[in-house]
């Protein structure tokens, strides 16, 4: 799902319109989009980027380089007439989690726990560690954890976990444990009724293996390639960003892939780091953009300090992310729902005003989902763990309060707005006895 809001997104897109982006190429970034695929973070990175360079000069989108076939994603050309020439990639877990798919197996036993009416808070999952293996994890070398795959996974769950389950659904005050261990597949499924929190356990397999052999390494290296194709006479760079790669979280060894990468390429002029990053503002968190410029001072054409300053310069105009990229790639997995990326289960009460998500109440309205499915989501519903929450409504509706007037707070870098209802200062007698003045 998107690093930034959709209604961001469409936005960058018709601007480019305006600045020169091919429509085509404009549906073209569109169509891709709204598949919420892989692919679809990349073209929102490229977005991105053409957004925020755009903010400090001209862009032109995907166009070839006079005397060679080759394309270049972006071409600079900032306010003194520099121009520099930009692919943008991204990097991201997706062959580390492709080679031990632990996420699938996790979300296959956690529906079948619920399917055999298990809590699937008392489920753990544990993929132990033996010696062979930390051994390796030690020496940085490629972890691949002993998981089913593909076909073997849905028969290895269910043959061996749903009885299991079934098990436990039987006798639900009783510890249990099953170990399945066959050629090539070795992991633990427990369940506790005393565990309060799901929870799995295994080896890193995102370990750094060296500067060469890592997902940063591939991304920059086919970059490079192709810009050594182009023959670009001028400044050339590429920008690398996060769509999802715990790597990127360890700046120094980020430092010493890209210093490797540029040590003899006289044709890469910097490469640029733009990740998604926490700050504090006030009394929430926001998602900020950033970015992190290392330059190859042996390049054939170094590239300038008005530049690299325009480059934070430009990246910090961009609007608050509303997920970290490490989510929007694990949320790719996920089905989409009809309230993704609204603002339940979150409402507000202050005063007399009450804020509630206007996705939701659209929903209600329009019969998608019920009244009970809305207490449920919004945690006021009479489960146990909800008891003594205040919802509001019940108390002005039984003191009398009428709603006065309503009103749209419009969250313009979210996909959800709040719906605001105020209420009358005074019981309304329409819904409360008719009393004599105070």
């Amino acid at each position: 799902m998107a690093i930034f809001s959709r209604r961001t997104l469409q936005r960058w897109l018709w601007e480019a319109l305006t600045k020169g982006m091919e429509r085509a190429d404009a549906q073209a970034i569109a169509e891709i989009l709204n598949r919420d695929d892989h692919q679809s973070l990349d073209r929102e990175w490229e977005l991105a980027c053409f957004a925020a360079l755009s903010q400090i000069g001209t862009v032109v989108y995907e166009r070839g380089i006079e005397g060679s076939h080759a394309k270049v994603d972006l071409r600079l050309r900032v306010m003194d007439g520099s121009e520099a020439y930009v692919e943008v990639t991204t990097v991201s877990d997706a062959g580390y989690d492709a080679a031990n798919p632990i996420d699938q197996l996790d979300a296959a036993i956690v529906r079948e726990a619920a399917k055999a009416g298990v809590p699937p808070k008392h489920i753990s999952l544990n993929v132990p560690s033996t010696e062979e293996r930390y051994s390796a994890f030690s020496a940085g070398e490629r972890i691949t954890l002993p998981l089913p795959r593909g076909n073997e996974l849905e028969r290895v769950v269910r043959t061996r976990i749903v009885p299991f389950l079934q098990e436990c659904a039987s006798s639900p005050g009783e510890s249990r444990s099953a170990r399945v261990k066959e050629d090539g597949v070795d992991f633990v499924v427990d369940y506790d009724p005393g565990q309060r929190y799901h929870s799995r356990s295994h080896l890193s397999y995102k370990v750094a293996r060296g500067i060469r052999n890592n997902p940063i390494w591939n991304s920059l290296n086919r970059e490079a390639k192709q810009l050594r194709r182009a023959e670009i006479d001028g400044v050339a760079g590429i920008l690398l960003c996060d769509a999802g790669c715990e790597l990127l979280q360890n700046q120094r060894h980020v430092d010493k892939v890209c210093l490797e990468l540029l040590r003899n390429r006289t044709s890469v002029s910097f490469v640029s780091i733009v990740t998604i990053g926490r700050q504090y503002e006030l009394d929430q968190v926001r998602l900020r953009p950033s970015i992190r410029t290392i330059r190859n001072d042996g390049a054939s054409h170094p590239v300038s300090e008005i530049v690299t300053t325009g480059l934070a310069a430009a990246f910090a105009t961009l609007p608050p992310a509303i997920r970290m990229p490490s989510d929007s790639y694990g949320n790719l997995r996920l089905e989409r729902g009809l309230l993704w990326d609204s603002l339940v289960p979150g409402w507000r009460f202050q005063g007399n005003a009450y804020k509630v998500s206007a996705r939701a109440v659209l929903m209600v309205l329009a019969g998608k989902m019920s009244q009970d499915q809305f207490l449920k989501l919004h945690r006021l519903d009479d489960r146990p763990e909800n008891r003594g929450l205040p919802w509001p409504l019940v108390g002005h509706y039984q003191a009398g309060y009428t709603i006065a007037d309503m009103s749209v707070e419009r969250c313009e870098h979210e996909d959800d707005d709040w719906l605001v209802f105020r209420f009358t200062e005074q019981p309304d007698p329409a819904l409360s006895p008719i009393r004599l003045p105070d």
